[in-house]
């Protein structure tokens, strides 16, 4: 959905649905997720493009960018660089 609300077959990645399942987990841990379930049927991104969609899921759930650019081993708790909730 392009405003990753979600619908009856895929989970949302927005909204407070997103947070209460990945606010206590890593950029880390949701950057490995998407690397190895998405799309369905098997990764087929480039390693940087899943670390750009896991930051644009992040700021589309008010998360703020920190000091250092994301990479793929940055590993900071959701629920910390998340500092407005985003309805959805």
């Amino acid at each position: 959905m392009p405003d990753l609300s979600g619908n009856a077959e895929i989970p949302p990645l927005a909204g407070e649905t997103f947070l209460g399942t990945w606010k206590s987990k890593t950029t880390k841990d949701l950057r490995d997720y998407m690397s190895a379930a998405m799309p369905y049927g098997g990764p087929s991104l480039d390693a940087e493009s899943y670390t750009v969609i896991t930051a644009y899921i992040l700021s589309t759930n008010g998360a703020v960018a920190g000091a250092e650019k994301l990479n793929a081993s940055t590993r900071v708790p959701i629920g910390d660089v998340i500092v407005r909730r985003v309805p959805h």
